[in-house]
């Protein structure tokens, strides 16, 4: 009898060797699959942001494009809105330096000073004026000056 146990012993000794082989072949094939499916999503993964990235360049390509485009046009548009106001006003300012004048006025009556202020204005020879109708001058004697 004792022959027979350490026969089933050795006899079970050797079948959990083998499970335990069975076993470690096992594993070592799913750690292998695992490591390949592993792979393939870090290479899909690769090949999708290399496709995101390629995309996003074509994007901004595209709207750099667009942006000079547009800038080109409105450039254009502004030259073009420049000349047809230049053709317009031209003559209306010289080339020489800016300046200011100041000039007095004094008429007859109020709808004299109107007149002689829609012709300056008419002939754009001013840009303001100022009215003040109801100022009277004394004058001493023929000379006409101010008191």
């Amino acid at each position: 009898m004792k022959k027979d146990t350490e026969a089933f012993k050795k006899k079970m000794l050797e079948q959990a060797e083998k499970a335990k082989i069975a076993a470690k072949k096992q594993m070592e094939k799913d750690k292998a699959e695992a490591d390949k499916a592993r792979e393939r999503r870090i290479a899909a993964a690769k090949a999708e942001r290399e496709a995101d990235e390629k995309e996003h360049q074509a994007a901004l390509e595209a709207r750099r494009k667009l942006d000079e485009q547009q800038a080109l046009a409105h450039k254009k548009a502004m030259l073009e809105k420049k000349a047809e106001f230049e053709k317009t006003f031209k003559h209306l300012w010289g080339t020489g330096s800016t300046g200011q004048s100041v000039i007095y006025c004094t008429a007859d009556n109020n709808e004299m000073a109107n007149k002689i202020i829609s012709a300056a204005f008419q002939d754009t020879m001013v840009a303001q004026a100022t009215n003040y109708p109801d100022v009277t001058y004394k004058f001493k004697n023929e000379t006409k000056l101010h008191l």
